[in-house]
């Protein structure tokens, strides 16, 4: 099947600006993280012991996690996932953005499920990585665009990129279980 065929196909499924839902998302997370500590490890989570005790909706609500609790970096964090993945969005198409997201949300999914399954420890991952990955695919499709570090410094995406993943391996190397399998 050709990527027209497949886009014709499929394409009426795809949720356009979805960054804009996931952003609303983040909003009540913070909302939730803000005024009800708590709140969201015990119920939204994702935590495989209480999914498979018929909680399945931690399987979504997990999302919504907030990249920070400070409002000033929850807002700057926002506006730049936001225009990372409308950018992605723009230069891919809705419906290949949307199969990114999904498929980088499904992997936390899969990921937390296997290390329950061989270790029982609950890893409470969040899509922070995924929104995060969106410099890394956009300095793949785009390597030569320029970002403007503090408003002032012109560095290009594909150099932010080779920091970012420097930074990845590191975690990998040094982290905890749960910074690696996010």
């Amino acid at each position: 099947m050709s990527f027209e065929n497949f886009e014709r196909r499929f394409g009426r499924f795809a949720i356009k600006n979805l960054m804009i839902y996931l952003i609303i998302l983040y909003v009540g997370g913070f909302a939730l993280v803000y005024f009800r500590p708590g709140f969201y490890e015990m119920y939204l989570s994702l935590n495989w012991a209480m999914i498979l005790k018929g909680q399945i909706w931690r399987l979504v609500t997990y999302i919504m996690y907030p990249p920070s609790t400070s409002i000033l970096w929850f807002l700057l964090e926002c506006f730049i996932f936001y225009s990372l993945g409308s950018s992605l969005e723009r230069l891919w198409g809705t419906l290949y953005f949307n199969l990114y997201v999904y498929i980088g949300l499904l992997a936390n999914v899969v990921v937390s499920l296997i290390v329950y399954l061989v270790s029982h420890q609950i890893l409470l991952l969040t899509a922070d990585s995924l929104y995060m990955s969106f410099l890394l695919a956009l300095a793949m499709t785009v390597p030569d665009m320029t970002f403007y570090l503090y408003m002032i410094i012109p560095v290009k995406a594909k150099y932010l990129a080779i920091f970012y993943l420097i930074i990845m391996v590191l975690e990998l190397i040094l982290g905890s279980w749960a910074l690696r399998c996010s």
